[in-house]
């Protein structure tokens, strides 16, 4: 290959990754529920209106090294995108909820309604890289402590931003009504941290690494695994949506 012709010593420094990019997913189901005190069998209105089954989030996170204390120090800010969805209920002309014979909330065939949620955080990052530098094992341990801000809303069949109840608007959905109840979105402030294994795959096949390094400036890729635990509940706010979730995540990294 061209680059076996080169023989100019690589400086130390060039060699050190000060970035690193993750894409990774999971399965995620926010704690809305755990705001109610349920006994026994009894299901909160998320997972009566949701159900119970996880749907993926898609979480893109970046990191920014500055220190080598035996592996990478630095700082991490992440964006991701997790959406939960089901049949509406249906309403009479009230904008009360029908009820089947066999006393089951009825439910539209064709309309739903949606639970989209945009978490966000920005925290410090860790990954052990001795392993690897000094003994070529491509295996790097890693930890993330990380200050969260999950944004939140619900849309109606309509694919408007639903509205709740209040005192003075009791029915905002129903059928001509002319009031406005209070707009189901916001934001909830939380913590959240993971450790996860990763894994530098190009460390398999020595001339791909080489060909990362030289052609796209990429000093390591691979894939890895973690588990994350998520308190976004406005630090035990009673007025704020519990949007957290303890899950694990996949996906692949790249280092630069």
């Amino acid at each position: 290959p061209y680059w076996d012709e080169f023989n100019e010593e690589v400086a130390a420094d060039d060699l050190v990754s000060h970035w690193n990019v993750e894409v990774k997913v999971g399965p995620y189901f926010p704690e809305v529920d755990s705001e109610f005190n349920l006994s026994g069998d009894a299901v909160g209105p998320f997972e009566e209106t949701f159900g119970s089954s996880a749907n993926l989030m898609t979480v893109v996170v970046l990191d920014r090294f500055f220190a080598f204390p035996s592996g990478q120090l630095g700082v991490s800010a992440s964006l991701g995108f997790n959406k939960q969805y089901a049949n509406a209920f249906e309403l009479d002309g009230s904008g009360n909820v029908m009820t089947g014979a066999d006393g089951k909330l009825q439910r539209s065939s064709g309309d739903r309604t949606k639970f989209r949620l945009f978490p966000t955080s920005i925290g410090a990052v860790y990954r052990f890289t001795r392993l690897d530098d000094d003994y070529n094992i491509p295996i790097i341990p890693y930890a993330r402590a990380s200050l969260a801000y999950y944004l939140w809303y619900f849309t109606d069949p309509s694919g408007d931003v639903s509205e709740a109840p209040t005192a003075s608007c009791m029915n905002p959905g129903a059928p001509g009504s002319d009031c406005s109840g209070n707009k189901a979105r916001g934001g909830t402030l939380g913590y959240q941290g993971s450790l996860g294994i990763a894994v530098r795959a190009e460390r398999i096949d020595p001339t791909a690494e080489v060909s990362l390094r030289t052609q796209m400036g990429i000093e390591h890729a691979g894939f890895f695994a973690e588990i994350q635990l998520a308190n976004v509940d406005g630090f035990g706010s009673d007025s704020k949506l519990a949007v957290g979730d303890t899950t694990w995540f996949g996906g692949i990294n790249f280092e630069f």
